[in-house]
């Protein structure tokens, strides 16, 4: 359904993105404090290295159920875009397209991330084997993603909403659809 608003979604203002980063800040906030078993990183070291059949189907199984228990946020964030289509059909903003300065802003992000506490020892792990399973396991993901939304929205205005723009346009929202990922676990 987003798929045939793209262009008025890209021509949205940006106080609609700052309410999604609130909004996604506050719930991943909420999920670091109650230990929610999607924070725990250890979740997350087969994902990539799934092989064969079974563990595919169990980890796109573990996945849908991720769809289901996203329901609240799902809704509410597509609450926020209807309401950024909505003022971008009477008050559309061009935003224009991503500067220099906009691909720094966005590095300087990416930074902030990567030296994130609770990355910095993982990738200094990388470089000798992987991390162990102690280390994954001590991962808080949504406070990463907290780091992240955090970073994300201190960008400046005009970077976000170019970014924003960019993103919207290219995005494929119909292959997006976390309840696909339900007809996978069905096989």
């Amino acid at each position: 359904m987003l798929s045939q608003h793209q262009t008025t979604l890209a021509n949205a203002n940006t106080s609609h993105v700052d309410d999604w980063l609130d909004m996604t800040r506050k719930e991943l906030r909420s999920a670091s404090r109650s230990n929610h078993r999607w924070c725990s990183g250890s979740r997350y070291q087969n994902f990539d290295a799934a092989s064969g059949l079974s563990s595919q189907m169990a980890a796109a199984s573990d996945l849908a159920d991720l769809g289901s228990e996203l329901t609240d946020y799902s809704f509410a964030s597509i609450s926020i875009a209807f309401a950024a289509i909505e003022d971008a059909r009477t008050s559309p903003v061009n935003h224009g397209k991503l500067t220099h300065q906009d691909e720094s802003a966005l590095q300087g992000v990416a930074m902030s991330i990567i030296s994130d506490p609770q990355i910095m020892p993982l990738m200094l792990a990388a470089n000798s084997g992987g991390p162990s399973p102690t280390m994954l396991e001590s991962l808080d993901m949504c406070d990463l993603g907290v780091t992240a939304v955090t970073a994300l929205k201190t960008l400046p205005q005009g970077t976000k909403g170019r970014a924003f723009s960019e993103f919207v346009k290219s995005a494929d929202f119909d292959s997006g659809d976390l309840s696909q990922l339900e007809k996978l676990s069905r096989l």
